[in-house]
């Protein structure tokens, strides 16, 4: 058999900074569709830190994508 123990651990405090943007660039209409751009950015100052012991959280990322609506 197997036994597992376990512990709380309490991890440091950390905070990130995160933003999201979009912008319309066009407007739908009997003319055309609507074009909307997008950027995300997480954790942007690249902060190393663990949500779940041994397991670090990814770094910075940036998003971007588009949307079109009819």
């Amino acid at each position: 058999p197997v036994t597992a123990t376990s512990s709380r651990i309490t991890l440091p405090a950390y905070a990130t900074v995160d933003l999201a943007l979009s912008a319309e660039l066009t407007r739908a209409s009997a003319r055309g569709p609507g074009l909307t751009a997008t950027l995300r950015g997480t954790n942007l100052l690249d902060h190393h830190y663990e949500e779940i012991a041994g397991f670090p959280a990814l770094g910075r990322g940036i998003f971007a994508g588009a949307g079109i609506q009819f």
